[in-house]
């Protein structure tokens, strides 16, 4: 469920505004404003044009970080790369094995940047081989900050597939778009407004069975963990309007 939905419409919109060639990173400080964040990172691993000498960064950090990190090759070692390289799954920085001295000291200097304490990083795999992070970060306390993630992932998962597609569509790279068939379009459209697979059953005259059946396609076809996730991607492609929400 999304915690806010003007608040994620909003912001839609402000990256949205992006796509046609005012590339900033006004967004991502929307972004970090409308959720109280300390910062929020865009960190292409794996992008069509962009990545063939390094990964490519959009970021809030202060300049003076990214060129320290880039100086120091911490990518290299950096456990929230390494982690999520082969997972879907959202990465709480807390959750991290942190063994590697030169990840220690690329924490320890993150906070002396300003980085912040705590981070959340969710996994962006494009259906075309993309690969990319979206990381936001806070000086939450613990029990602060996984209420903070558990409350808002959802509006995460969905963010992180709308930045990528503005950074593609910014760059003039449109990568081609899944087709969905009538029948997974619209297990997608109710789900992406609030539908369980009960509801849409009954609303389409189908058994939740077949339910599951065209949702499991839609998330294959858009390499997608989870429903949340295939909702985000559709409508980041285009192929559900984000007023369903």
């Amino acid at each position: 469920m999304l915690a806010d939905p003007d608040r994620l419409s909003s912001l839609i919109d402000t990256i949205g505004d992006v796509r046609i060639g005012r590339f900033s990173a006004e967004p991502l400080r929307a972004i970090a404003k409308s959720y109280g964040c300390s910062q929020v990172a865009y960190h292409g691993l794996h992008l069509p044009q962009l990545t063939r000498e390094s990964p490519f960064v959009y970021v809030t950090y202060p300049e003076s970080w990214v060129e320290h990190y880039k100086e120091l090759d911490f990518v290299a070692t950096d456990p929230v790369v390494t982690t999520t390289a082969n997972s879907l799954l959202p990465v709480n920085w807390d959750s991290l094995e942190v063994r590697h001295p030169k990840a220690r000291q690329m924490f320890g200097e993150a906070r002396e940047f300003g980085i912040g304490t705590r981070g959340l990083t969710v996994t962006i795999r494009g259906a075309h081989g993309e690969r990319a992070l979206l990381s936001l970060t806070s000086d939450l306390s613990v029990a602060d900050w996984n209420d903070f993630c558990r409350r808002n992932i959802g509006d995460f998962q969905i963010l992180a597939y709308h930045i990528h597609t503005m950074v593609l569509s910014a760059h003039g790279i449109n990568p081609a778009v899944p087709h969905l068939s009538a029948r997974e379009y619209e297990v997608l459209k109710w789900a992406s407004s609030g539908k369980t697979v009960s509801d849409s059953a009954e609303i389409l005259g189908l058994s939740e069975r077949t339910v599951k059946f065209y949702l499991e396609n839609v998330r294959y076809k858009l390499n997608c963990l989870n429903t949340t996730h295939a909702v985000a991607r559709a409508i980041s492609l285009g192929l559900i309007p984000p007023s369903y929400f």
